[in-house]
C-alpha cells in the first residue's frame, strides 16, 4: 500500500508545481502580450511545449503507477499516449 500512495505522491506533486509554474509563465505572456512585446508569441509557444512535455511526464508516472499495481492493460494505453502525443508534437512542429 505504501508504494501506491508514494507513486500517488509523485504524481500529485509534479501536478502542483506544474500548475504554479504555468500559472505564472502565462500570467508572464499575457502581459507581454498586452504591453506589445516582440517575444510574445514566441513565449507562448514555448509555454504550450512545456504543458505537452509535462503531460508526458504525467502520463509516464501514471503508466509506472500501473505497473506498480499489475494493471498491464492501463500502463500499456498510458504508455501508447506517451508515443501518441510525441508523434503528434513531432508532425505538427516539423511538417
Amino acid at each position: 500500500m505504501k508504494d501506491y500512495k508514494d507513486s500517488n505522491q509523485s504524481l500529485i506533486k509534479v501536478q502542483q508545481y506544474a500548475w504554479y509554474v504555468s500559472l505564472f509563465y502565462f500570467t508572464v505572456v499575457v502581459i507581454a502580450y498586452l504591453t506589445e512585446l516582440w517575444f510574445a508569441q514566441t513565449l507562448a509557444i514555448i509555454g504550450v511545449v512545456f504543458i505537452i512535455t509535462v503531460t508526458i511526464l504525467k502520463l509516464f508516472i501514471m503508466g509506472q503507477h500501473f505497473e506498480k499495481l499489475k494493471l498491464s492493460r492501463f500502463s500499456f494505453l498510458s504508455y501508447l499516449l506517451v508515443v501518441i502525443l510525441i508523434a503528434t508534437m513531432i508532425w505538427r512542429f516539423f511538417r
